[in-house]
This record gives structure tokens, C-alpha cells and sequence, in this order.
């Protein structure tokens, strides 16, 4: 699924949960290439905002600045986001199916809870 649906998988799940989603694609952030990705998540029938960065060094400060209340990025960005002092969800972390998603919602409130 990961694959299948370039890494946006489990976008439904925190939009079902009412989360109003960006997306941040490290990449060339330079207007051709945000041009492409545009055109891509577009082709993959995305409607959420993007922005491109650079280089992960970057992400302290826009999860800082950009008003978010939870990440879904790799287990990696773990330091960047908590240095932005928002919460993580490391992707490919959420439990499957219809089983899990009490396990995943008990997860996410506790998350959020934390940071209150």
C-alpha cells in the first residue's frame, strides 16, 4: 500500500479523523519541480496544500511556523519534530484494517493530549 499509493496511504485515515492535512515533499523546491509534483499529487487525485523543501534541516522550522498539531513522517524526522514540539507518527506505524483503527485513534488523542 505504501507503494501503491506513494507514501499517502494512510492521508485518508487523519482525514477521516477531521485533520486538515498539508503535505511536505522533500524535493527541488525550485517552481519547475514544484510544478511537477503539483501535476503529480493532481494525478493522484490530492487536493491538500504542498511544500516542497529542501533538506530535512529545514523541518524544525516549518512544523514549527506551520501550526501543526501532529506529523506523519518517517521514524527518522523523529528529532525535527520533536524539536518543533510537534508529535510523531513515524509512517508505515499504523496498525491495518478496520481492527486497528480504535488503536490508532487511542494513539493519536493520546498523542495530542501530550502536547496540550
Amino acid at each position: 500500500d505504501f507503494l501503491a499509493y506513494e507514501g499517502l496511504g494512510d492521508l485518508e485515515f487523519f482525514t477521516e479523523l477531521g485533520f486538515k492535512t498539508a503535505l511536505l515533499v522533500q524535493g527541488a523546491p525550485e517552481p519547475e519541480s514544484r510544478l511537477r509534483i503539483g501535476e503529480r499529487l493532481r494525478d493522484l487525485g490530492r487536493k491538500e496544500p504542498f511544500l516542497v523543501f529542501p533538506d530535512p534541516i529545514v523541518l524544525p522550522g516549518i512544523l514549527a511556523k506551520g501550526g501543526f498539531s501532529l506529523a506523519y513522517l518517517g521514524g527518522h524526522a523523529k528529532a525535527e519534530a520533536s524539536q518543533a514540539g510537534v508529535p510523531l507518527v513515524a509512517t508505515r506505524s499504523l496498525s491495518p484494517f478496520f481492527e486497528g483503527c480504535l488503536d490508532n485513534i487511542t494513539r493519536v488523542r493520546a498523542l495530542l493530549s501530550v502536547r496540550r
